[in-house]
């Protein structure tokens, strides 16, 4: 097999939101918007037909609005156009149709909830598709970027029809140096077989690798250790991973709650989500580590 060579053109590049897999850009249709609104606390003053028909007489076509799948109207920029700045910037509260297939009835308040708590249905279908404030991509330069916010936010705001693309969506991204994790390394690897994009998938939750989860919790508990002392976890945590242990692994560590084998799984895991940020002073001082574990056993899982 020959070796893989990056494609130098391609080396800063990621996948566009408009390029995502169904977006349907540039071809979604479009009916007549703006007009006056119905007299307020008044919806009868017209008729939807005769709404429509005063739009289309006063805004002669100059106001075409893109309709998702369902036929309710949607952002401009699905069809790569930009907002008129008098109307801007977009008051969405959905997210754009081109992450989803076409399905604009989404809201980005629920996909917020469900990404926060991991759970969901939402969360289920796009975890490893949508990437949030700190999601990492491999690209075919083999460089990891790291994003600064949510696609779906970034996603809203104004089509740069000079660009080709949203408001800021080249700046969104920048290279990360240092120790790359488990996650990435596989992700290059897809890469050099594939020669397309991939997104991380972090081990413990399926979802493209962030900065949050347990790696967020670690990096809060070593700026301020939290006060009063945490209550001791109960006894089958310290059963946790250990289909198979050595004799050294089951000698007891620290305070005696924890074996040599747990300390060892949490260094481990404490590297493996810190990367470049782990701080060995911190994590490799015993009365340290035991307290974070006592707070977050699942780190041992």
């Amino acid at each position: 097999m020959a070796k893989y060579k990056p494609n130098k053109d391609k080396k800063s590049h990621v996948k566009k939101i408009q390029d995502y897999e169904d977006s349907g850009f540039g071809k979604y249709k479009e009916s007549t918007g703006g007009g006056h609104p119905f007299e307020a606390g008044n919806s009868n003053t017209r008729t939807t037909q005769e709404n429509g028909k005063l739009r289309q007489s006063e805004n002669a076509g100059k106001t075409n609005q893109p309709r998702d799948n369902q036929g309710h109207f949607t952002y401009k920029s699905v069809n790569g156009q930009s907002i008129d700045p008098k109307y801007g910037p977009s008051r969405g509260k959905t997210v754009n149709p081109l992450l989803t297939g076409g399905d604009g009835t989404i809201k980005i308040e629920d996909v917020e909830q469900q990404f926060g708590s991991q759970s969901g249905s939402y969360w289920d279908k796009y975890k490893d598709k949508w990437h949030t404030s700190g999601g990492k991509v491999v690209t075919q330069g083999l460089q990891t970027k790291i994003s600064a916010q949510e696609i779906w936010n970034l996603a809203k705001k104004k089509y740069d029809t000079v660009k080709g693309e949203f408001e800021g969506e080249s700046e969104n991204w920048q290279t990360k140096t240092g120790k790359k994790s488990t996650a990435e390394k596989a992700a290059i690897e897809k890469v050099q077989a594939t020669g397309q994009q991939q997104n991380p998938i972090d081990v413990h939750t399926g979802a493209i690798e962030t900065k949050g989860g347990l790696k967020a919790k670690m990096q809060e508990f070593a700026k301020a250790k939290k006060e009063p002392e945490q209550p001791k976890v109960e006894e089958k945590v310290q059963e946790q991973g250990q289909s198979y242990v050595s004799e050294e692994d089951k000698q007891s560590w620290g305070s005696g709650k924890y074996n040599m084998g747990q300390k060892k799984k949490a260094l481990e895991r404490a590297k493996q989500e810190l990367g470049d940020e782990y701080d060995p002073m911190l994590w490799e001082d015993d009365a340290f580590l035991e307290e974070f574990i006592d707070s977050n056993p699942d780190i041992l899982a």
